[in-house]
């Protein structure tokens, strides 16, 4: 493991973990540790072993899901643009986005029978940047009943999806609500502010937005003094160089790969 050098700062140097001897004790002591219900980690026997309390598990498990319910959602949206691709509708080169307003406006139309492309072209909302013209050629097309069964079928999918994930953001948002802790503002001459919860004090990081910052709080914790520094941090999420020894010689290998 590259741990940060104790008196070199900016420097690494390699400790080495016995796994064949101790790795049945680690897993008794990982039982001990969550049966008991503790919340740091054992830095001291090994700087990869990191056993998250219940409620952090638990977090996990809902943003976990959720990652893989909006990559599912996205996957039926993109499979939505092959029967409309095979009834020779261009809508996607017209409008950015066939799921927004306009866009499921004229998918709804054109799953209820409507295939008169001018008055498809006047369900279309008023950002459109597309002339009516160019619209009302984009739907000129083939569509057919078979057609519309699979995007009336692929459309219920994703509203599926969406609900589920609505439902998850919800609890994940109740639950962090519930373990955050809050961080007052309030100094001598200064005006009381509204309290700073922790998913908010991510936020303000330039290109985290909440619910990167929810994923963040369910993978390492709330508790980040349980990371003695930024590179032990680094280390246990495997963004650091490998040492790769052989015989004598410690040579620098690439990342390791780690929880995307």
């Amino acid at each position: 493991m590259r741990v940060p050098h104790e008196d070199k700062p900016g420097k690494r140097v390699q400790q080495v973990f016995s796994t064949v001897a101790a790795s049945g004790a680690i897993l008794e002591l990982a039982d001990h540790l969550i049966c008991q219900g503790v919340t740091r980690v054992v830095m001291e026997a090994t700087s990869t072993f990191f056993v998250p309390p219940k409620p952090i598990h638990e977090l996990r498990d809902l943003t976990r899901a959720r990652a893989v319910m909006t990559h599912e959602r996205t996957r039926h949206k993109q499979r939505t643009a092959k029967p409309l691709e095979d009834a020779q509708i261009k809508l996607s080169t017209v409008i950015a986005d066939i799921f927004g307003v306009s866009g499921r406006a004229i998918l709804e139309a054109l799953i209820a029978g409507e295939r008169s492309p001018k008055a498809l072209a006047d369900l279309a909302h008023g950002t459109i940047k597309a002339s009516h013209a160019t619209l009302a050629e984009s739907l000129t097309s083939r569509f057919e009943e078979h057609h519309a069964f699979m995007c009336r079928m692929l459309l219920d999918t994703v509203d599926y999806l969406t609900v589920q994930i609505d439902r998850l953001t919800a609890r994940i948002t109740l639950r962090l609500a519930e373990l955050s802790t809050t961080e007052d503002d309030e100094g001598p001459g200064q005006a009381t502010l509204m309290p700073i919860t922790d998913t908010e004090r991510l936020d303000e990081i330039p290109g985290v937005g909440p619910g990167t910052a929810q994923v963040i709080l369910a993978e390492i914790g709330l508790d980040i003094s349980v990371f003695p520094t930024a590179g032990h941090l680094v280390s246990w999420a495997k963004l650091s160089p490998r040492t790769i020894q052989s015989g004598g010689r410690n040579t620098s290998g690439p990342t390791g790969k780690g929880n995307p």
